[in-house]
């Protein structure tokens, strides 16, 4: 098959869906403060930048009016194409993994299925034995 026409098949080890269930925990984390962004500073950028930026200060600034536009983009804050959203998720998935690999996020925000099933559990045992403590309450105050 001539490589010019030659089709793409994606299999990927991460779905479509589960890249976007990962960066909704990482936005949901960010926005509770779970989550620290250590975004590369002025000093940092200092020499490394690209000549589009006319200095450091610039750089750091586009960086992060960047990831806080993906992240308007992402939860609806910013009105977008189908298009839009999906290259936004996908930027701030590829932010993400960038992020982690340079050790400038702090704190967790994936959650597995598990401790998911384990904390609604807890929730609904602490609702029982509230209401068993009530019970116990109301029987005692009786004549």
């Amino acid at each position: 098959m001539d490589k010019g026409t030659e089709e793409k098949v994606v299999s990927p080890l991460i779905s479509k869906e589960k890249r976007y269930d990962i960066v909704r925990s990482f936005i949901d984390a960010y926005i509770r403060g779970s989550v620290k962004i250590d975004f590369p500073t002025e000093r940092e950028l200092e020499g490394k930048h690209d000549d589009v930026f006319k200095d450091a200060f610039e750089a750091e600034m586009k960086t992060k009016q960047r990831f806080v536009t993906l992240v308007n983009i992402a939860t609806g804050i910013v009105m977008s194409t189908q298009s839009e959203l999906e290259n936004a998720i996908a930027d701030l998935f590829t932010e993400i993994i960038a992020l982690r690999t340079t050790k400038r996020i702090e704190g967790e925000f994936l959650e597995t299925p598990r401790l998911a099933s384990l904390e609604e559990r807890v929730t609904n045992l602490e609702r029982s034995f509230e209401e068993l403590q009530n019970l116990i309450r109301i029987r005692g105050q009786r004549p």
